[in-house]
């Protein structure tokens, strides 16, 4: 499901997509989103092209402090 980016505020959003579109698309959302108060978070490896993310969920992330960033994004 889409969420358009004026709907998402003050919430946790992770970006989720095919890697080739995370440099052209994921940076422009991620800052529209940053603007607007949300924690935002990109389901993939660390990289510089992805714009204001918080957080990096991957495979072989610390699963664990990733899920004491949400709890804390969302308590």
């Amino acid at each position: 499901t889409r969420v358009p980016a004026e709907r998402a505020r003050g919430e946790l959003i992770c970006l989720v997509g095919a890697d080739a579109r995370y440099g052209a698309e994921a940076a422009e959302l991620a800052a529209r989103l940053d603007e607007q108060g949300s924690e935002v978070w990109l389901a993939g490896r660390p990289r510089e092209d992805a714009g204001p993310v918080q957080a990096f969920a991957y495979l072989g992330c610390d699963v664990n402090a990733l899920l004491e960033s949400a709890w804390e994004v969302l308590a």
